[in-house]
């Protein structure tokens, strides 16, 4: 292991297996090298598993001495990770290893996301396989796949495999809490073509930059009022109509579960407005900036020349398509339950991406709910915003939300063994974003189930950190739990 400055070595298999899994690459969809790693581990160790079709992986852990014909436990993760970076951070995903350092007590990745979620949930998996000092009933490790782009592998999941009839899934990221409940979700993506015409020769090629944002976790921030880049682009475009100008480009966005924090519009302005349009944006810079949240504060809004000359662009009216379209999609926290001791966001849109090349027009947004039927009036939205700007809409078929349920041996004895350990009562919650809890339940019948981590501070952004101390916590909690079970 890559000696790192201050790293933590207790407990040490858990952060031996964590360091490992960054070194791993394991974007969504290609799971290859870090399903070797997890099924190398387990032949290392002399334990039995099974890959089924879509590649998840279930290492089967016998119980310790006295515990041998007890019930079975899933302990549950995904080994995928969002594949996030700042703009001049050179890092390729599928085969780069995670430049990690430690700063006053957290761990952090050098300009990428960290992989924490679910990096350390998995290395708390694969440190009960390693360590033989931990009482435990028999468990069944399940690493999922493909959790990050739409909880595929646990959708696809052959429920054959597992008999355990309580979970722990380790994929929530605030010490002290405990999850009983999560967001069930869809997804939409837009597609459609355009034209171009050749651009005005004497106009001047520019390219407008939505940059620094905090953008965030599109269930767990949704509800933080960050900004979206998209949004801030649909704005300035919007406010510049009235002058003379024409697309070329647009990409916005990195995935379905990111608030997007860049934006990048290719455009010719004719030599007359581009002062104007600079003006616009400083505007718009200087509204946004005295109102957003301090995180969002960095914001930078450029609009500079560019370096290749811009040959084709949309005509007017095709360029007020998109503007248009831009402007009316629904972003944000649409409904809330009030009646919990934290309110909980029931209903979200988050605008992900778009491209917008040449003749295609591509948008992704997701869509979450606690109650499904709640989510129909975000999907009609989408689907009216579709016809009337002549595109084609794909819905997915989407996941379950998991509904809180408080009569709960498994949840019961939780909170009784955090209490016995840290001397406080934990909080119960529910949480806006989507685990695979909803879906496991569905697919092996009624079981006790509760997720739990650690503090885990800006997943799927390149800010994304893991604090050390409540990760040690919690490598204590869980044996506290098992040795009960």
């Amino acid at each position: 292991m890559k000696n790192i400055t201050n790293y933590p070595t207790q407990p040490q298999h858990v952060w031996e297996c964590f360091y490992q899994l960054t070194q791993t690459p394991r974007p969504s969809k290609k799971e290859a090298l870090v399903i070797k790693y997890l099924t190398n581990l387990a032949i290392r160790e002399n334990l039995k598993y099974k890959v089924d079709s879509a590649k998840n992986v279930i290492i089967y852990v016998p119980g310790t001495p006295g515990k041998e014909h007890n019930s079975p436990v899933i302990i549950q993760n995904h080994m995928d990770m969002v594949c996030d970076k700042i703009p001049e951070k050179n890092f390729d995903f599928e085969k780069d290893p995670i430049d990690i350092y430690v700063q006053d007590g957290w761990i952090y990745a050098k300009g990428t996301t960290l992989g924490a979620d679910n990096g350390f949930g998995c290395a708390m998996s694969l440190a009960l396989a390693c360590d033989k000092k931990i009482a435990h009933p028999p468990l069944e490790l399940l690493f999922t796949t493909d959790e990050e782009t739409g909880l595929n592998g646990a959708l696809n999941l052959d429920a054959s495999l597992l008999k355990g009839r309580k979970m722990i899934n380790i994929d929530t990221e605030e010490w002290g809490a405990i999850y009983i409940g999560c967001a069930g979700g869809i997804d939409a993506k837009l597609s459609g073509k355009t034209h171009q015409v050749d651009a005005n020769k004497n106009h001047l090629s520019c390219v407008l930059e939505i940059k620094n944002l905090k953008g965030g976790h599109s269930g767990l921030d949704i509800h933080r009022g960050r900004l979206n880049a998209m949004v801030v682009l649909a704005q300035i475009l919007w406010e510049a109509q009235k002058l003379d100008y024409s697309i070329s480009s647009i990409s916005a966005g990195k995935a379905h579960n990111i608030i997007p924090r860049d934006a990048v519009c290719k455009l010719v302005i004719k030599k007359e407005d581009f002062k104007k349009f600079q003006e616009i944006c400083l505007q718009v810079l200087a509204g946004l900036r005295q109102n957003a949240l301090p995180e969002d504060r960095d914001l930078q809004i450029n609009l500079i020349q560019g370096l290749e000359k811009i040959k084709r662009v949309l005509p007017k009216k095709q360029r007020d398509r998109i503007v248009n379209l831009l402007n009316l999609f629904p972003h944000g926290a649409y409904n809330y339950d009030w009646n919990l001791l934290e309110p909980l966001v029931t209903l979200s849109s988050n605008l992900a991406m778009m491209r917008l090349e040449k003749n295609d027009i591509f948008i992704e947004t997701s869509m979450r709910f606690i109650d499904r039927g709640e989510v129909n009036t975000i999907k009609n939205k989408i689907a009216g915003l579709a016809a009337n700007f002549n595109l084609k809409v794909e819905m997915s078929e989407g996941y379950p939300s998991w509904k809180p349920v408080h009569d709960n041996k498994l949840l019961d004895l939780a909170k009784t063994q955090f209490h016995d350990l840290f001397g406080v009562i934990p909080s119960v919650k529910a949480i806006h974003a989507g685990l695979e809890c909803g879906i496991l339940k569905n697919k092996l019948g009624d079981m006790d189930i509760i997720s739990i981590g650690p503090n885990i501070s800006g997943a799927h952004s390149p800010t994304e950190r893991l604090e050390i101390k409540s990760a040690c916590q919690l490598w204590d909690y869980l044996a506290a739990i098992l040795k009960e079970l």
